[in-house]
């Protein structure tokens, strides 16, 4: 498998997350934080998950991320 590179603010995030208003991200904070009834997609589960890893990837991180060249 060869090494592929990505531009991390648009192939680093999954799809959905770009599509989804406001409304949308309020109703799935309802469904996951406070348990509520309503019915989510499976995209929308997966982009909210997607968000979630990155808040907590930012929120744990302890250095910059650096690219030595030798």
């Amino acid at each position: 498998m060869a090494l592929k590179y990505i531009d991390p603010d648009t192939q680093g995030i999954h799809p959905y997350r770009e599509v989804m208003t406001d409304d949308q991200w309020d109703r799935m904070d309802r469904i996951i934080i406070e348990k509520s009834d309503e019915e989510a997609s499976l995209e929308e589960l997966e982009a909210y998950h997607d968000y979630c890893f990155d808040c907590i990837a930012l929120t744990l991180q302890t250095t910059w991320s650096v690219l030595t060249l030798q």
